[in-house]
């Protein structure tokens, strides 16, 4: 019998940072979130997020689908990490990536510090 799921109950941050560096697909699997500052993590990590089509990962920060797959059903779920799998990882991991640099910290430094050159 193959071992293909482990799972790690409260691991440790650098468990979680060594387990993200391995990864190609992140699978999420809560629907309406509000945010879900995750999904940009796991992006910045290379990892390329598979999300509801509901919420805001899928609104603002996967763009609808510019920056990772959404799903409505079991079935656009397993397709989605499949093509990953196969030959999409290459061209969505690349821009994932580029995405989540706009939720950095710099990035919102940033932002504040050329609106704030705007009101003066």
């Amino acid at each position: 019998m193959s071992h293909n799921v482990t799972f790690i109950i409260n691991p440790s941050i650098a468990e979680v940072y060594r387990v993200l560096g391995r990864s190609k697909v992140f699978l999420h699997f809560r629907e309406r979130e509000l945010f879900g500052i995750v999904i940009a993590e796991v992006m910045a990590a290379g990892a390329v997020p598979v999300v509801p089509r509901s919420g805001a990962p899928w609104h603002d920060i996967i763009e609808y689908g510019k920056y990772g797959i959404g799903y409505s059903s079991s079935e656009e779920l397993i397709k989605a990490v499949k093509y990953l799998l196969s030959d999409g990882y290459d061209k969505y991991s690349k821009v994932a990536i580029s995405k989540a640099y706009y939720f950095s910290v710099n990035e919102y430094i940033n932002r504040l510090c050329e609106m704030t050159k705007t009101v003066d």
